[in-house]
């Protein structure tokens, strides 16, 4: 397929991104994706000389972040398919609330909500038409058995007991 817009931009280096967790001045954590050109490391692109980073939410809300509210970047590392089964045998690593991405306080309403919003983003069946690696199809397949467990862990087996019900 012809890529009219790489032909376009030929003058720009290309971009690359790092999965970092952020922390801010105000003590906030955001974490995200940032920005820059594949010929520089993390570490260059925090060390430039330009006063913001180009950051992104996992929400999908794109900006750019200055440098000065910035007191720690951690680089966070996605886990490999087989990293996830390895974890999810190891009970005592497995955290429901952290896999669905909610405090443990929350409600069903919103244990359910997060559910249905990280089964839509992971289903394996969204990407069926796609040319993906076979890693990354294997990285689709084992986050939706992880959100699935998390999701009966929390709900303890609920959707199991509704099925036994007698009708």
């Amino acid at each position: 397929m012809f890529e009219r817009n790489r032909v376009d931009r030929l003058h720009e280096p290309e971009r690359g991104n790092v999965t970092v967790e952020v922390t801010l001045q105000d003590g906030e954590h955001v974490t995200g994706r940032m920005h820059f050109a594949t010929t520089r490391s993390l570490g260059d692109e925090l060390n430039h000389t330009s006063g913001f980073v180009d950051f992104e939410v996992y929400d999908g809300d794109r900006f750019f972040l200055s440098k000065q509210t910035i007191q720690a970047v951690r680089p966070r590392q996605i886990p490999r398919a087989d990293q996830l089964a390895r974890s999810q045998n190891k009970n005592e690593l497995f955290h429901p609330w952290t896999v669905l991405g909610i405090p443990e306080t929350s409600t069903k309403e919103e244990m359910r909500d997060a559910y249905h919003r990280l089964v839509k983003q992971y289903h394996p069946d969204k990407f069926a038409t796609a040319d993906l690696p076979k890693e990354v199809k294997e990285y689709l397949n084992a986050m939706s058995r992880r959100i699935n467990a998390a999701y009966t862990a929390l709900n303890g087996g609920a959707k199991k007991e509704t099925a036994d019900m007698p009708a």
